[in-house]
């Protein structure tokens, strides 16, 4: 396996490391994981020598720091309208606190104004900042009052923040977070 820094190869030992303590032991998915997550599917369709592969702890790596980079961004806009909008706070935190001290799951997303709150955050801070797609076929699209004709193979890029702010699709809503 090769690494670019010894940061790079220490987060891959340690995955490796995890992987062989928690995945390839008996019964380990019966112990410490859940059998719908992604690792255990990856696991029931490739053998434990692909499972090992520089591939496969790559794959590994990013996806464990796409999601945490993500996940604290998410958090982070969420926190910050939570400050802005005591309104909102102070409905969330009385939702929560009528919950028990260890909520499972289950409890979690039967919480409606926690998933208010997190598809407010997602909606107005989406983490994408575009999507791509390549035409296939010729055809006009239309913009408003102006037809622009596209031909196969054209990138079309749009943008989930322009898409999801927009004060003609959300007219109570709009840029603002609710």
């Amino acid at each position: 396996m090769t690494a670019c820094d010894p940061t790079e190869k220490r987060v891959q030992e340690e995955i490796l490391h995890l992987v062989r303590e928690r995945v390839l032991k008996p019964n380990a998915w019966a112990v410490h994981g859940d059998p719908g997550c992604l690792l255990h599917k990856l696991w029931q369709a490739i053998s434990p020598d692909d499972f090992l592969s520089e591939a496969m702890v790559g794959a590994t790596t990013v996806l464990l720091f796409a999601s945490h980079e993500t996940t604290a961004t998410t958090l982070s806009s969420a926190l910050i309208e939570l400050h802005r909008q005591p309104r909102v706070y102070d409905e969330l935190t009385r939702e929560l606190d009528a919950l028990v001290v260890d909520p499972t799951w289950a409890q979690l997303n039967a919480c409606p104004y926690l998933d208010a709150v997190v598809r407010e955050t997602l909606r107005c801070f989406p983490f994408v900042a575009e999507i791509g797609r390549y035409a296939l076929r010729d055809f006009d699209l239309n913009v408003g009052e102006h037809t622009l004709p596209l031909k196969k193979g054209t990138l079309i890029l749009g943008s989930p923040f322009l898409f999801q702010t927009q004060s003609n699709a959300w007219p109570e809503e709009g840029a603002s977070f609710k």
